[in-house]
């Protein structure tokens, strides 16, 4: 049973690998599905919700785990939150962090971009305000302002922190240098890039940068005609530029595709890279189809995947190569199997929308139903092509973080509450109960009219700990069994005949600690009814309690034709 939920269609109709319904579960193995892992607290309590996590790995080898929740930015030393002075940010706003070149930046579309260099927190004067950002192909790019909803800001290729713009008036030259007393350039922030005198004298001359000052580029070779002050000059790279400009649709996020930059609008996704000079170049990909949240963009793998919606339809889609076609990028829809789930979100929540790669796994983090935090978890196993649910993760945020010993650790930032955790730890979530069950298809045997007398059930489990419970489901008639190994509980029942087997799950006595079993697990009930349809579910909901289903197995007669519940005739 290896190709996870499927709800888009009847329980009868799925494949026979596909669950109709399922809860916090894992795929391993095969794709056996098993209780997902758990999560455990990092550091303290701080604030009320977690609005942005992310990390700042520096050159000289220092690292810093990073959030923000309130109006203020933490790291963590130890396991105490600690405050980070120099910024008080509006309070409780969406926040999004960018490494580049040797800092942090932090974004939340109302206050001026933040900059965080392992030492010092400030907002620079060059900085703009956005919402979101990416770092590609060595600029700062960002974008989500309010008031310019199609601008992408681009950066000062060798300071990720200069979005001032690269125009301006000559104030005097010589016949290599150029000067412009109005600016406070960083040092050498334009070398090899080219200049270009657009107006006035010496109009049309370009030269190489080899060298600026605050205020005084110098170039490469002499000026054919110095410049003096009628002239107007542009610096290669451009600090912002519109993308279809006024179109009534705005950027919802960015990412990053082999050698483009993607730029999502609401309703349609543009590509970027930069020409040999330094000069941004935009074309089109789809007008069709766009995306809500740039939290929900990821590279998984080769392709990328985000959260879209056409009309009332939202989707998880794939961007990725046309087959055969290797320049030709297409997107695809990837989560039909799970459409009645995701088109439950409310439409105004959409951009709270979150998701991380990690584990072979795309996790998507959602508002489910009417709630306005995340409460629910849709997983995508790139390794099975299945889709699993979890609750229990309140998920505002994700981010990977790597330590000094070189281990990588999950974290997600809570919606819910001012706590940060670290996934995959244990089976229970801060000591509660992971509730996890696996439900197999309505199995008819591809003959719905037939009266089968089902004889017995066969399971097949792995890494057992604790308690299992079996529910056979005839034609709505539930057969309810539990099954035990190594339980703590004294008395526990076993499968004796008629139920599971001839002997208990384990010895069934004390209440030494649970021992879980790695070994295969073969059990049998038998049944002996007569149905036309036949439901399998697994479930446990214990904590440190713990299965896999590695199979199972029907055996059963059928009836002749004019066996018929006479109830059901017309």
């Amino acid at each position: 049973p290896s190709r996870g939920i499927n709800t888009f269609m009847a329980d009868i109709d799925i494949d026979d690998l596909e669950a109709s319904d399922l809860l916090n579960i894992e795929f391993t193995e095969k794709g056996n599905p098993g209780k997902r892992r758990g999560s455990v607290v990092v550091g303290n309590e701080v604030d009320s919700r977690v609005r942005g996590m992310g990390t700042l790995y520096k050159s000289d080898g220092t690292r810093f785990l990073l959030r923000v929740s309130g109006t203020k930015l933490y790291k963590l030393v130890g396991s105490t939150w600690t405050e980070i002075t120099g910024v008080t940010f509006t309070n409780d706003l969406q926040t999004n962090f960018v490494q580049a070149k040797d800092a942090v930046y932090i974004h939340n579309a109302t206050d001026n971009m933040s900059k965080f260099d392992g030492t010092t927190l400030n907002q620079p004067a060059t900085g703009v305000k956005a919402k979101f950002g990416i770092y590609f192909n060595s600029y700062h790019i960002c974008a989500g302002n309010t008031s310019f909803p199609s601008r992408l800001y681009i950066s000062n290729i060798n300071n990720a922190a200069d979005f001032t713009g690269q125009t301006g008036t000559v104030t005097s030259a010589t016949n290599t240098t150029l000067v412009d007393s109005t600016r406070t350039w960083g040092v050498n922030d334009f070398a090899d890039q080219t200049v270009r005198i657009t107006e006035g004298t010496g109009v049309g001359q370009e030269r190489t940068i080899t060298a600026n000052t605050a205020t005084t580029l110098t170039v490469a070779s002499s000026w054919t005609t110095n410049p003096d002050t009628t002239s107007k000059y542009k610096i290669g790279a451009g600090n912002w530029i519109d993308i279809s400009k006024d179109d009534g649709d705005k950027i919802t996020g960015l990412g990053k595709f082999q050698d483009f930059l993607i730029i999502f609008k609401q309703r349609s996704i543009y590509q970027l890279f930069f020409d040999t000079s330094g000069v941004p170049t935009v074309l089109p990909v789809t007008s069709g189809v766009g995306c809500v949240s740039h939290r929900s963009i990821d590279n998984m793998e080769n392709d990328l995947l985000f959260l879209s919606r056409v009309g009332s339809n939202v989707s998880i889609r794939v961007l990725g190569n046309e087959p055969n076609f290797f320049n030709v990028i297409r997107t695809n829809e990837l989560s039909t199997r799970v459409q009645p789930i995701l088109s439950v979100i409310n439409a105004t929540n959409l951009e709270n929308c979150s998701a991380i790669y990690d584990d072979n796994k795309y996790m998507l983090s959602i508002p489910y139903g009417g709630v306005t935090y995340n409460n629910r978890i849709i997983t995508y196993d790139r390794r099975y092509m299945a889709f699993s649910v979890w609750e229990g993760i309140n998920a505002n945020c994700f981010t990977e973080y790597i330590d000094d010993q070189n281990s990588a650790h999950l974290y997600f930032g809570a919606d819910n509450n001012g706590k940060m955790y670290e996934m995959y730890q244990g089976f229970n979530d801060e000591g509660l109960a992971i509730n996890a069950y696996w439900q197999s298809k309505n199995f008819n045997l591809a003959a719905f009219d037939v009266t089968k007398r089902w004889r017995d059930c066969t399971i097949l489990l792995r890494t057992l700990t604790g308690t299992v419970r079996v529910t056979i489901t005839l034609d709505g008639t539930e057969i309810i069994k539990d099954v035990s190994i190594g339980s703590s509980a004294v008395g526990s029942t076993g499968f004796g005949t008629g139920i599971f087997g001839t002997r208990l799950f384990g010895s069934g006595a004390g209440v030494s600690a649970i021992a879980p079993s790695s070994s295969n697990i073969i059990k049998r009930t038998r049944i002996n009814k007569p149905a036309m349809n036949i439901m399998l579910k697994i479930e446990n909901n214990n904590v440190d309690e713990a299965f896999t289903l590695m199979g199972f197995n029907f055996t059963y007669n059928p009836y002749g034709h004019n066996k018929f519940n006479s109830a059901n005739r017309i």
